[in-house]
């Protein structure tokens, strides 16, 4: 992911509002998103889920193709779901973000 690539960049922006369900964050926040890669038209987002238990693995890939798909410039959203490396809340994006379910280090 190369966040000084304004495409990819503007990706990433956008999936500041795609929110995981049950923890009521956004996949960003969360550290759900692995890897974003925009090649002319499309669009290639590399996910995990905080379990692999989770219900909403093909919800949350909708929510974000649908999300993507509004970006000028954008025809194909490719989301595949990775499980390594593992989620944990270290991948969470920011002290700010732990705080918010109470985890403190």
């Amino acid at each position: 992911m190369d966040l000084f690539n304004p495409k990819e960049r503007q990706i990433y922006e956008e999936l500041k509002h795609v929110i995981e369900p049950k923890i009521k964050m956004s996949v960003i926040d969360l550290g759900l998103v692995y890897n974003i890669k925009v090649e002319k038209y499309s669009a290639k987002i590399e996910i995990t889920l905080p379990s692999l238990a989770s219900p909403f693995g093909e919800y949350l890939q909708e929510e974000i193709r649908n999300r993507i798909l509004l970006i000028s410039g954008i025809k194909i959203v490719q989301t595949q779901v990775v499980w390594f490396p593992r989620w944990n809340f270290d991948l969470m994006a920011g002290e700010n973000s732990k705080n918010k379910l109470g985890i403190y280090y």
